[in-house]
Order: structure tokens, then C-alpha cells, then sequence
């Protein structure tokens, strides 16, 4: 690879490993047969991300959680138009994420066995993305949650994570090691610093440091999510972080543990785009819809019994009609969207109105 900004190898090999079976198969790639190979590479993760998104659900929560979950995550405009059909890594990103949620939530065993495919997972993960490795910390509630053995047994196995997926990485992405090692050859090295200044100092170093107060940087987190998922879905994932933090559930610690460090790192840094928050996406959109179920059970103890209705068959109509207006708005500005990448650039249309008359 020529290219290492973040560093998407591993996402780079599995696009040449497909191309080359079909190859073998006798189809020739041309460059535009291998970008339309990449999108439909992505599109079929991002589905994948729907089931794995649907099984955190389940896990976690319930199937009510699961299913609305997933279909929040199908309707949220970002996930359902923009990423899942470019050529880009942030869909193969949140798909190792999701995968890796998906790994912690599918049961609670803490073997050896589950530290070394978790590993594998980190390793992956962040040889397709480095901000991918956020979700490593939701590894670590895990182990600690579900701790059935003494701290050392815990800490070694945590230890096997970070060691295989180091191992995992180098493989896949041995260029680190090269770059350490040569004094002519620096090119990963130089592609990392080169994104970490633009998160520092914004695009390009198009923004000075004091034009962007922190103030301003943490509040553009919601400016990110409205336009990437629309308000009321993203209004309703804030009311369902919140209540995960009241309620402090295990399946609500595991995410949090990722989700929160996540939005505080993107807030403090002032390059930030709608699509850096892909990541936390499956997460956010359980976490919506779990604060539905919060509020329609009215569990004591918590919030969500004082945000209940006093009639159980009036509180579901409520949340039945509150659910269905998140969902129709959710269609109707992702189908906006879509309309819009389906209308021909206005260059285009400009050029070819010049060129009949």
C-alpha cells in the first residue's frame, strides 16, 4: 500500500484477495470494476453489521432491544446512504467494532480461548482504523464484569488481548516495524503524524486554535449526529446513554466503556466530520432503543419508573406512536438523502445544458 493515514491494510488485502479469486474466475479488473468491488464489499458489511447490531441487542437487553436496534441502525441516514455505499474504511471499521460488541455480548465466559479471538479482533480492527481500538476498553469491562478467577488469571488475560492483537496487526501491517527499523523508508510513520496534527489542529490547518472553544467541541457532537442520523434518532440514543448510565446494567457498562471515551476523544479534537461517529452507531441505536424498553417496563428503582405512564396499555401506545414518528422521520430524511446522490452533479448537468445549446 501506498497509503497508511489510517492505516486501512487490512481492508486494502481482503479488496485484492476478492479481486484476485475473481481474476482466477476469469473476470478482469479494471479500476473501476475494483471501486465498484470495494462498495460492494462495504455494502455487504454493512449489512453484516445489522444482524451483529440485532445479536448485541439480544444479548444485552432483549430481542425487542435487538430489533429495533438493528432497524434504528437501517434507517439512520449515514449508515443506510453515505458510508455503506462509498469506497471507504469507516464501514469495515464499525463493522470490526460491532463484531468485536457482538463477541463480549455472546456470552459471559472469560477463557483464554475468548482473549485470543478477541485479540485477533483488536489486531484487525485496527489495521483497518486506529480509532477502532476504543472499543478495547469495552474488552476490559468485560473481563472484569464477568471475573470468575483471581485479578492476576484477569490481568494475564488481558494481557493475551493486547498481545495477540499486537502480533495480529504486525502481520497484517508489518510497515510500523519497517519504518522503526530503516532509516530511508518512513512512510507509515510520517502518514500517522500527518493525521494526528489535522485532529489536533483541524483540516489542513484551516482552523486556528482559537477560533473552536472546548465548549463548541463538545457540543458539535450533537451538530455530527443530527446530520448524520437525523435529531429525533439521535435525541432519543442521548436519552438511552443517559439511562445506561443511571441504570449501570452489564450490557450498559461493556458499551459505555467504549461509547464515552469515543465522543470525549472526537469532541476534544477539531477536525470532526459526521462520519468519524460511525463507529459508535450500533451502539447508540441499541442504546435507543433499550431506553424504549427502560421506559415501557418502568423498572423500580431507576429513572425509567419515574418517566413511566401509569397505564402499561397507555404508555405502549405512547412509546408505540413516539417509536413510529422516530422511524418514519428517520426514512424520510434518509430517503431525502438518497434522493439527493441519485440527482447527477450539477457540473455535469451544467456542462451537458451547454453543450445542446
Amino acid at each position: 500500500p501506498e497509503i497508511y493515514n489510517w492505516p486501512g491494510t487490512a481492508w486494502f488485502y481482503l479488496i485484492a484477495a476478492i479481486g484476485k479469486i475473481l481474476e482466477i474466475c476469469g473476470l478482469a479488473l479494471t479500476a473501476p470494476r475494483v471501486i465498484w468491488l470495494a462498495r460492494f464489499t462495504n455494502t455487504l458489511l454493512s449489512t453484516g453489521t445489522l444482524w451483529l447490531t440485532y445479536q448485541i441487542g439480544v444479548r444485552f437487553y432483549s430481542r425487542f432491544v435487538g430489533c429495533i436496534g438493528a432497524a434504528l441502525l437501517a434507517l439512520a441516514m449515514l449508515h443506510a446512504t453515505n458510508e455503506s455505499r462509498f469506497a471507504l474504511i469507516d464501514i469495515p471499521a464499525t463493522f470490526c467494532v460491532t463484531l468485536l460488541l457482538w463477541l463480549c455480548a455472546k456470552d459471559q465466559a472469560t477463557s483464554f480461548r475468548r482473549a485470543i479471538w478477541l485479540g485477533v479482533l483488536v489486531g484487525i480492527g485496527f489495521a483497518v482504523k486506529y480509532t477502532t481500538v476504543f472499543a478495547g476498553l469495552s474488552i476490559v469491562a468485560f473481563f472484569f464484569i464477568h471475573r470468575t478467577e483471581g485479578w492476576g488469571r484477569t490481568l494475564l488475560k488481558l494481557a493475551t488481548v493486547l498481545g495477540v492483537g499486537a502480533i495480529s496487526f504486525t502481520l497484517i501491517c508489518p510497515y510500523w516495524l519497517i519504518d522503526l527499523f530503516s532509516p530511508e523508508w518512513n512512510k507509515f510513520f510520517d502518514a500517522l503524524f500527518y493525521e494526528v496534527s489535522h485532529y489536533r489542529r483541524g483540516h489542513l490547518g484551516l482552523f486556528a486554535t482559537g477560533e473552536v472553544t472546548w465548549a463548541n467541541r463538545l457540543t458539535y457532537l450533537w451538530t455530527l449526529l443530527r446530520w448524520g442520523m437525523g435529531w429525533p434518532l439521535a435525541l432519543l440514543a442521548f436519552i438511552g446513554i443517559l439511562i445506561g448510565m443511571i441504570e449501570r446494567r452489564d450490557g450498559d457498562n461493556i458499551l459505555l466503556a467504549f461509547v464515552l471515551p469515543y465522543l470525549l476523544f472526537i469532541a476534544l479534537h477539531k477536525l470532526k466530520f459526521a462520519r468519524h461517529l460511525l463507529l459508535v452507531y450500533p451502539a447508540l441505536t441499541v442504546f435507543a432503543a433499550a431506553s424504549i424498553r427502560s421506559v415501557r417496563k418502568g423498572r423500580k428503582g431507576n429513572i425509567s419508573r419515574f418517566l413511566a405512564f401509569p397505564s402499561r396499555f397507555t404508555s405502549s401506545c405512547l412509546l408505540a406512536l413516539f417509536l413510529g414518528g422516530v422511524g418514519v422521520y428517520s426514512l424520510i430524511y434518509t430517503a431525502a438523502f438518497a434522493g439527493v446522490l441519485t440527482t447527477p452533479p450539477t457540473p455535469i448537468e451544467t456542462a451537458e445544458w451547454i453543450a445542446s445549446n
